[in-house]
């Protein structure tokens, strides 16, 4: 849910490993660095969350309601 790509996320430490020894590195840079936090983040009512950036994210969510 990071802009890990991105130049600001490079140069503010964003780059790190996805692993829960890593959760509280992650929380501390997405808090001091919002802007990196891609948006809008969707959650279904049975946990399926998604990045709705593109059409099939965001079916992907409303598929998870209709069920």
């Amino acid at each position: 849910m990071a802009r890990r790509a991105d130049k600001e996320a490079r140069e503010a430490g964003i780059d790190l490993p996805r692993d829960a020894e890593h959760r509280a590195d992650w929380l501390a840079a997405l808090a001091a660095n919002p802007k990196a936090i891609q948006r809008p983040i969707i959650t279904a009512t049975d946990g399926t969350t998604v990045i709705g950036r593109d059409a099939d994210s965001l079916r992907a969510v409303i598929d998870a309601e209709s069920h």
